[in-house]
Formats: C-alpha cells, structure tokens, sequence
C-alpha cells in the first residue's frame, strides 16, 4: 500500500492554516484608513490601508518578543486576548496532530506472511 504524504500533509496544513484565516478576524479589525484627508478634497478618504491590532496588550507584546526582545523600563504587556489563546492552542494542536499523523504514516509497517 501506498501512500501519498504531500495529500496528507497539505491538507492538514489547510485546514491549520484556515482556522488561522478565521481567527485573525478576531485579532484584527478590517483594512481601515491610515489618513482622513478634509472633505474639500473631493471626498477621497484617505490612503494606506492597514490592518489594525484590536488588542493593544498584544501589540505590545509582539512588539517587545520581536522587536525589542530585551528592553526593559516600559510598560509591560498587557493581558493577552482569549481569541489570541483559542489561536495558539489551535495551532500547537495542528502541529502536534500533524507531526503524530507523520510519524504513524512514515512507520515501518510489518507485514504478516
């Protein structure tokens, strides 16, 4: 019997990588304006789109683990979201299924004679 690890692999990498999708729904807000220009200037709103991180405390916290690794004398971190929590433990699952799944498929099977 033969299998094939890139079907098994990928799809379980999607699968991660959709709960990713949907939880960063609840970590950031949607694609926002940067600069609100008046509106004298023909009602355009402004430019730049950008993600904003909805939870400051995580913001802080990405910012100093990679950033600023060892600074020290701000304010610490502030609580870190639920949504963040839920994320992380869906993803350290992912890896652990995936990497169980791998070793199983990847055993030498033992056939019986």
């Amino acid at each position: 019997m033969t299998v094939n690890h890139d079907v098994v692999s990928s799809s379980l990498t999607t699968g991660v990588i959709k709960r990713l999708r949907y939880f960063n729904r609840f970590l950031f807000r949607p694609v926002g304006q940067v600069v609100k220009t008046p509106p004298f200037h023909g009602g355009i709103m402004g430019s730049n789109p950008v993600r904003v991180i909805v939870n400051a405390g995580l913001a802080q916290l990405v910012e100093h683990r990679y950033r600023k690794p060892r600074v020290t004398g701000s304010t610490p971190a502030a609580g870190i979201s639920l949504a963040y929590i839920v994320l992380l433990s869906i993803v350290v699952t992912g890896i652990a299924v995936t990497t169980m799944l791998f070793s199983y498929i990847t055993w030498p099977a033992h056939e019986v004679i």
